[in-house]
């Protein structure tokens, strides 16, 4: 290992110090500090910082010491993960589309091969699924910001796309959990 790279240990909280560049972020924990992938690590998104980040805050002078800094890293934090929203949705609408698009119109031409209820065994409410996560992405199209990923404000497409699939999702029996953690 190089010695500026940081090491640690899987669950352990890395306090993120510059995450300018997409691969490669700075960062801190108890033993010291150093470059790190930052495809080796999950961001913690909206929840209340640790106790102790005041004191780490006071080791770098303040807020008035790294303020610049640490808001440019923390936006784009938020960058990355937006982008991942966005690219992750993004991969599985086309994973979507190859079976309903693919398989699922292949397998309805072939009527002497596979019966309607078989195709429902198989593939399940998939069509309807593909049919909301269309709206979905669409939707988080329209809300990203360009310009400024940072600020792009996409929490109200989850909420607003969420209803339409739950009720047939909730009247399948095979979906329990479904009901019992979305009522």
């Amino acid at each position: 290992m190089d010695d500026q790279e940081l090491g640690f240990k899987a669950g352990e909280v890395i306090e993120v110090m510059d995450a300018t560049n997409r691969e490669w972020w700075w960062g801190r924990v108890a033993d010291g500090e150093g470059w790190f992938p930052a495809n080796f690590v999950r961001l913690r998104v909206n929840q209340d910082e640790p106790e102790d980040y005041e004191a780490l805050q006071a080791g770098d002078g303040g807020a008035e010491g790294g303020g610049a800094k640490a808001q440019s890293s923390r936006d784009q934090m938020r960058t990355n993960v937006i982008n991942e929203i966005l690219s992750t949705e993004q991969d599985y609408i086309k994973h979507l589309r190859d079976i309903c698009e693919g398989y699922i119109r292949q397998c309805r031409k072939r009527a002497d091969m596979f019966s309607e209820e078989q195709l429902h065994t198989i593939f399940g409410n998939i069509e309807d699924i593909y049919r909301c996560q269309k709206a979905f992405v669409k939707a988080l199209e329209q809300k990203f910001n360009r310009e400024q990923p940072h600020l792009s404000e996409l929490g109200a497409c989850f909420l607003e796309h969420v209803s339409p699939l739950k009720p047939g999702l909730l009247a399948q029996p095979t979906h329990l959990c479904w009901r019992l953690l979305c009522p």
